[in-house]
């Protein structure tokens, strides 16, 4: 009985992905959201932010040509010294597949020289086997 529940703890804890692996696999919809803020808040760098963008958020990042224009605009929340963390996910197994998957992200900063965290819902699409920012919903929470 012993072997079992040993057994069943080690199966528990081999299935369930981290999220820091998560971010570092292309084939996941994580690694879109945080490359995304990561382009956009840590390296400051709306070109690559694109990279990561769907066709219609992308042509919205082309009017603004620096990363504290779109963070101040787009997302309405400029930070400095980020932290980005996934914070919650929506999806199953199915809709990992094709369709739109809505993650949560959480960002810790200084804002005005004061600390500063605060969380956005990114939908993120795939779009020619690639996931892809399609759109920034301001959270509810």
């Amino acid at each position: 009985m012993r072997w079992i529940s040993i057994f069943v703890v080690f199966l528990i804890c081999a299935c369930s992905p981290d999220k820091e692996s998560t971010i570092f696999n292309p084939n996941n919809p994580e690694y879109a959201a945080y490359h995304f803020l990561k382009a956009l808040y840590i390296d400051q760098s709306v070109t690559e932010t694109q990279k990561f963008s769907g066709h219609d958020l992308k042509q919205l990042l082309k009017h603004y040509h620096i990363a504290s224009a779109v963070q101040r605009h787009v997302l309405n929340l400029p930070l400095h010294d980020v932290q980005l963390e996934v914070q919650e996910i929506d999806i199953d197994f199915f809709r990992k597949m094709d369709g739109e998957v809505k993650i949560r992200m959480k960002m810790t900063g200084t804002r005005n020289d004061r600390p500063w965290f605060d969380t956005r819902l990114l939908a993120v699409n795939k779009e020619n086997n690639k996931w892809l920012v399609t759109k920034i919903i301001f959270d509810q929470r």
